[in-house]
């Protein structure tokens, strides 16, 4: 995920996809200038991001609690 999210195109992976509408929706991407694939990967960039930081401070906030 992270070399689709990052951009780097010399990373070759295999990917099933069984929603079809997720699968339908990246054959559109694909079809997409340059400029609006960068926009929706940066997009996905900082979802991906802000669940990693929420879920990185639960489980501090969790393991904080826990300490006696």
């Amino acid at each position: 995920m992270e070399a689709f999210v990052h951009m780097e195109a010399e990373v070759a992976i295999e990917i099933i996809i069984e929603d079809k509408t997720t699968s339908g929706q990246i054959l559109l991407m694909q079809k997409l200038g340059e400029k609006d694939k960068g926009i929706i990967y940066s997009m996905i960039d900082i979802m991906l991001t802000k669940r990693r930081v929420r879920f990185f401070s639960e489980e501090c906030c969790c393991t904080i609690k826990q300490k006696p």
